[in-house]
């Protein structure tokens, strides 16, 4: 009789897929999953820059605004409201497209 242990050879298959998985990362054919800290951070970055000019620049058109109709801070409030609102939808949409959504 041959001895042939279903779980030998599973351990083994299991070992070599192993091997060659770390072989072909070594030699740069597969690509890894993972993203960088690098990249997340630019992303979070670009972001955050994103959303600050999106606030100033709503708060300085209604600044303007808010001038020329005589009343700046009543113009100052509603455009940095509408420039927060404005910064807050581009991280939305950044966090929807990421996730996959």
């Amino acid at each position: 009789m041959t001895d042939d242990d279903p779980s030998r050879h599973d351990d083994a298959t299991e070992d070599f897929d192993e091997r060659l998985k770390r072989g072909r990362q070594r030699a740069g054919l597969d690509p890894k999953d993972e993203v960088s800290a690098g990249q997340g951070a630019g992303e979070g970055l670009r972001i955050a820059i994103e959303f600050v000019v999106s606030t100033v620049v709503g708060a300085t058109i209604g600044f303007f605004i808010g001038k020329l109709a005589g009343n700046h801070a009543v113009g100052l409030i509603i455009g940095l409201l509408i420039g927060f609102a404005a910064g807050m939808r581009g991280i939305w949409r950044e966090v929807k497209k990421s996730s996959g959504s």
